[in-house]
């Protein structure tokens, strides 16, 4: 089973213009560093897997180490910075690669999840259970 992640990243203090508080006291690059060493330790022993990280215009300090750490993680994939900028774009730039994407199940994420280390394995099974037991495998799961 092919799968394909793509996680949209940003690492702009405040993206909301200061309406909103950040409960985990921390800056948006530490919690985007969190999410994605989360993500990538969760991929580990996982074969046919890539990932798209679509990054809005964050620093070149953050970029770089998305992209360090990706090729450390020896998964198939690339950092691609926007054009455009804001929720909207990269929501719909993400959204094109999920309905253009080949594989057999798409991940479409945000920066600011953590993952158990099991959680992508967890999604695999699950999503084969779901496919046997339907007898389908064009299944949508939000």
């Amino acid at each position: 089973m092919k799968l394909e992640i793509i996680l949209r990243t940003c690492d702009h203090s405040n993206v909301h213009n200061d309406w909103r508080v950040r409960y985990v006291n921390k800056s948006k690059v530490d919690i985007i560093k969190g999410c994605v060493k989360s993500l990538l330790n969760s991929c580990k022993g996982i074969s046919d897997i890539s990932m798209i990280i679509l990054d809005d215009h964050s620093s070149q300090e953050t970029l770089e180490w998305l992209k360090s750490n990706l090729e450390e993680s020896k998964i198939n994939g690339s950092v691609i910075s926007l054009e455009g900028n804001g929720y909207n774009n990269s929501s719909y730039e993400q959204w094109k690669l999920c309905r253009d994407s080949d594989a057999d199940l798409v991940y479409s994420i945000e920066d600011d999840y953590l993952h158990h280390p099991n959680a992508i394995h967890e999604m695999l099974d699950s999503f084969q259970l779901f496919c046997d037991r339907l007898k389908r495998d064009d299944i949508v799961l939000y």
